[in-house]
């Protein structure tokens, strides 16, 4: 099951013209079905992004987890740490 999904930029955009989105899929189809729902950094704000509400949470052998960054500010570089925290199924 996915408990959680933590992100982090220690760099903020220059020109602070977007926020930055990150994205989470579990075989290729996002966790975040409804898109504004997703890890959010204000532009130009470093830190944590804002939590997403994860709508998709199971997990089975075999499935194959990754991360897009879906929006990112053109006007300068970041360095992100994302964390997927996973636990047992109850």
């Amino acid at each position: 099951k996915i408990l959680d999904v933590l992100c982090d930029s220690e760099t903020a955009s220059i020109g602070g013209v977007t926020d930055d989105l990150i994205d989470v899929n579990k075989n290729g189809t996002t966790i975040f079905t409804t898109q504004s729902r997703r890890p959010t950094l204000t532009k130009l704000d470093t830190g944590f992004f804002a939590r997403g509400v994860i709508e998709v949470t199971t997990l089975a052998a075999g499935d194959i987890i990754s991360y897009d960054v879906d929006q990112i500010d053109t006007t300068g570089s970041a360095r992100f740490k994302i964390i997927i925290l996973v636990g047992q199924q109850e």
